[in-house]
């Protein structure tokens, strides 16, 4: 229940626009891991990525709409594809890199 706890608050903060905290270097005595939601890792990493540019700045990068680019950086709406995330990190001057652990 506590990784349905975390990841709901997780979901509701980046909903709402608040970064994802930085993860801690490992559980201390006593405290066990929880996984964040793949979901909303991605929607909390587009929103970093952006930094300081404007959600209308990126939107037109990409050539999609303020609220097509909204549902990027909200993990309750967006599932974007894989190559809409590499286009997103291409207009941000970066690469997008998979992973699975």
């Amino acid at each position: 229940m506590a990784a349905e706890a975390l990841n709901a608050a997780l979901e509701s903060g980046v909903s709402r626009g608040l970064s994802l905290p930085e993860a801690s270097a490992g559980p201390g005595e006593g405290l066990f891991p929880i996984e964040v939601s793949p979901h909303i890792t991605l929607a909390g990493e587009t929103r970093r990525l952006r930094g300081d540019r404007s959600q209308s700045e990126i939107a037109a990068r990409l050539g999609l709409s303020y609220r097509a680019y909204q549902r990027l950086e909200n993990p309750a709406k967006g599932n974007p594809a894989v190559e809409t995330r590499e286009r997103v990190a291409r207009a941000v001057g970066k690469r997008l890199e998979l992973r699975i652990a």
